[in-house]
């Protein structure tokens, strides 16, 4: 499974809903704005479909009893970013997650002028051990810092192969086509598409 689209973090909690197309292995998030998408693309799309949300601090407190009642199933929650920033909710949102019964995901946002080894320590130490259930941690890679997309890719390689070896599941990436063009670097780690505005997302 890898989800295919995302909203910005700033967007209402609720309003943050994702499917998870079955059988098609894709979790789509519902629209907040357009973005150009690749024409050479693939597409995935499939009738049932699996709520989640995508949040950090900026969403500010949720209710994940009553999110969960609504249908939300799922969540991705931002953990941390660079090598000392830690989201202040995240602790918060990682344990009322499990008590509402939300499957939990985490990521990083991820920047390539910062040592990834590092950063993926610090993500993966500020999760802790992922449980049964647990999703995958995430990699979130849309700024390049100055670099060039071959050091962003490198990089961000590292990185996900140190959390993988540190969690022992492999980790996933969530960027855009409209970021990198070669994707060929990350053959191995499940795939989240960042392909805002539309219901069925364009794959690389």
């Amino acid at each position: 499974m890898f989800p295919c689209k995302r909203p910005t973090r700033a967007v209402p909690a609720l309003l943050a809903a994702t499917a998870l197309a079955a059988g098609s292995g894709c979790i789509a998030n519902a629209p907040p704005e357009a973005i150009g998408s690749s024409e050479s693309a693939s597409t995935v799309c499939g009738d049932t479909s699996v709520k989640g949300m995508d949040v950090s601090h900026y969403d500010g407190t949720i209710d994940w009893t009553k999110a969960h009642t609504a249908g939300i199933d799922f969540a991705f929650v931002k953990a941390t970013e660079g090598t000392t920033f830690t989201d202040p909710m995240f602790a918060t949102n990682w344990a009322a997650m499990k008590a509402a019964g939300v499957v939990r995901g985490a990521y990083h946002f991820f920047h390539s002028n910062m040592d990834p080894v590092a950063q993926a320590d610090f993500v993966t130490t500020t999760v802790g051990t992922l449980e049964p259930g647990d999703l995958p941690i995430v990699i979130d890679l849309e700024v390049t810092d100055g670099n060039s997309e071959a050091t962003v890719a490198s990089t961000a390689k590292t990185f996900l192969d140190a959390v993988t070896k540190s969690t022992g599941i492999t980790a996933m990436i969530y960027t855009s086509p409209s970021f990198l063009s070669d994707f060929s670097t990350f053959a191995g780690n499940p795939l989240w598409v960042a392909n805002w505005g539309v219901m069925c997302p364009d794959v690389p």
